[in-house]
């Protein structure tokens, strides 16, 4: 059985209410045997249920100013680290991450790492990054054109100032390039 959160796109206390009523009694209903939450929020317990961990910006961040995007980001803190003790099991992107995650949850639970975005098909050999690495290094040279492509969604906590900040410093340094975000 699959049930969509129609929820999950509109703001943070509509979703709330998903996860804290309907998935709930959703759950209850057709008492699942396993529960795999991709966003880490579980509000109640299960015999059986992984979280997974995708986003450490609430753990790291000391941004203090009263706005939407900081409220936001310090109530998903507390609902992870409540979620937390209703998981029999974690997964983190990387280790990095379960250390920082984990070391504001009050479990040693087991976990998982699955790191994001690394997988062996996509490896290449030396020899032809090496290969790719001189063709760039030859374009650079030659002062040819260079195409960035960057894919992101536009929330603030995803840092796009710092990509924007160095593609600007490229631009002032006469770098011959074309960004598309």
């Amino acid at each position: 059985t699959y049930k969509s959160n129609f929820y999950g796109n509109l703001p943070t206390p509509l979703n709330l209410i998903w996860n804290l009523i309907v998935f709930r009694l959703i759950c209850m209903k057709y008492n699942p045997d396993y529960i795999l939450s991709l966003g880490g929020l579980l509000l109640f317990k299960h015999k059986n249920a992984t979280g997974i961990f995708q986003n450490v910006q609430p753990f790291f961040s000391k941004n203090n100013r009263i706005n939407y995007q900081n409220i936001r980001v310090k109530v998903l803190k507390i609902l992870w680290k409540y979620s937390s003790k209703n998981f029999t099991k974690y997964i983190f992107h990387s280790q990095d991450s379960a250390d920082l995650i984990r070391s504001h949850f009050a479990s040693d639970k087991a976990f998982q790492i699955i790191y994001h975005g690394v997988d062996e098909r996509f490896r290449i050999k030396k020899n032809k990054m090496l290969s790719r690495l001189d063709k760039l290094e030859e374009k650079i040279k030659s002062n040819k054109k260079i195409n960035f492509n960057y894919i992101t969604s536009a929330y603030p906590y995803k840092n796009n100032e710092k990509i924007i900040e160095s593609f600007h410093e490229m631009y002032s340094n006469n770098f011959n390039f074309h960004l598309n975000l």
